[in-house]
């Protein structure tokens, strides 16, 4: 998912579908479709159907026009191509379905750079680099929650890139040109509130949810002003290719710093890669929602529930039209020194994921992928029921088209 979402940007970037600075700009019509089917085991007391069928379309407009100044001016149009709503995480996918725009941005790029303004993921996570995962089911960033089933109390966190702190809230973001291989990223997301949705908007009574379970952090904002930069580098020495990146970012709530860092390593169809996200909450926060108020209480809660370290690791391997990769991600959530109600009984929880995944070029635009998943999530209070642990294992096979 994210290849394609570089590819788009890079299109609006350098022009690639562009129009004369005397036309308006026209659209292409581009994007993917994935079609998957699995067979999960999970532990008892989780409630669903082992064999599912599982979607994941995106539908993009993207287009460009290079004025006579010399500045490419771009947009581009995410949009969900289906229902969004699957048997095994509703909660993230909204029960409403679909929400069909995923994306919206503008963007101006030149000599100087390319300037982001929009609704998309951060400048950290554009110059993000992470394990190699061949497969549909993914590692970090990855869909295995929606196969092996996310325990009701379990704080998961998916990804060692900053995408699931500010979402794709509106931003501004830069990144600078390349100097030999190294270049730089900055972003500045405004002042915004949680909302029961998941979508950045003004607060307001609808924000007065329930705070049971606040562990699912996956597809929430948890709002405030952000600020994040880093630094990025791609080469190549003597056959051997080398990215690498190091940022960081912090949030004006209660505190939320965070650090994330990624390599990857590319010689003779190998591919080495490994990264780390750090998110921190400092100890002075509270988080009582009796004293706080049910806005404000939701708000910090939301927020130590990304108190944590999430990382990963693997290697993969390509020649001609085939392709394999082992990898593993890893998560530890915790209170990080927050006082209060956390709503799922404190304590770290745990998330691993060893994933096997194989992948065959049948044709331009299609390949047929296969992943075997083993995921496990431990509940670090000590309480291995149904509503805090589990664990299973996901064999998935589909067809991916790129069009």
């Amino acid at each position: 998912m994210k290849k394609v979402l570089l590819a788009t940007t890079a299109l609006i970037a350098f022009g690639a579908v562009s129009a004369n600075a005397a036309e308006p700009v026209k659209l292409a019509i581009g994007g993917y479709m994935i079609e998957d089917v699995g067979y999960a085991t999970n532990g008892s007391g989780q409630a669903k159907s082992n064999v599912d069928v599982q979607s994941d379309v995106n539908v993009n407009f993207v287009g460009s026009s290079k004025l006579d100044n010399g500045i490419t001016v771009g947009v581009e149009v995410d949009t969900f191509g289906s229902q969004r709503k699957d048997t095994r995480n509703v909660a993230y996918n909204g029960a409403a379905g679909n929400s069909d725009v995923k994306r919206s941005f503008l963007t101006a790029s030149g000599g100087f750079g390319a300037l982001i303004v929009g609704e998309r993921e951060d400048a950290l996570y554009i110059i993000h680099n992470s394990a190699p995962d061949v497969g549909d089911v993914g590692l970090q960033d990855g869909r295995w929650f929606q196969w092996v089933q996310t325990p009701a109390n379990h704080r998961v966190y998916t990804a060692t890139n900053t995408s699931r702190y500010d979402d794709r809230t509106q931003k501004i973001s830069y990144v600078t040109p390349s100097f030999y291989g190294l270049a730089a990223g900055a972003s500045y997301v405004p002042s915004t509130s949680l909302s029961s949705a998941g979508h950045a908007s003004i607060v307001s009574n609808s924000d007065n949810a329930n705070l049971t379970n606040t562990g699912s952090v996956n597809g929430t904002d948890f709002g405030g002003d952000v600020y994040g930069a880093g630094l990025t580098f791609n080469n190549t020495f003597g056959g051997v290719s080398v990215k690498a990146d190091l940022g960081a970012a912090q949030a004006n709530i209660v505190g939320l710093d965070v650090y994330q860092g990624g390599l990857q390593v590319g010689y003779a169809g190998f591919t080495f890669g490994g990264s780390i996200l750090n998110r921190h909450v400092g100890s002075s926060a509270t988080v009582d929602v009796g004293s706080l108020g049910r806005v404000t209480g939701q708000r910090l809660a939301k927020t130590a529930a990304y108190a944590g370290q999430s990382w990963d690791a693997g290697v993969a391997y390509a020649t001609g039209p085939y392709a394999v990769s082992l990898g593993y991600f890893g998560d530890r959530s915790k209170d990080d020194g927050i006082s209060g109600t956390m709503g799922n009984g404190g304590g770290a929880d745990s998330t691993g994921v060893w994933t096997l995944s194989g992948a065959y070029t049948m044709g331009p635009g299609v390949a047929w992928h296969n992943s075997v998943s083993k995921v496990t999530y431990t509940d670090g209070a000590g309480g291995q029921t149904a509503a805090n642990a589990n664990k299973g294992y996901a064999v998935v096979t589909g067809l991916r088209v790129d069009f």
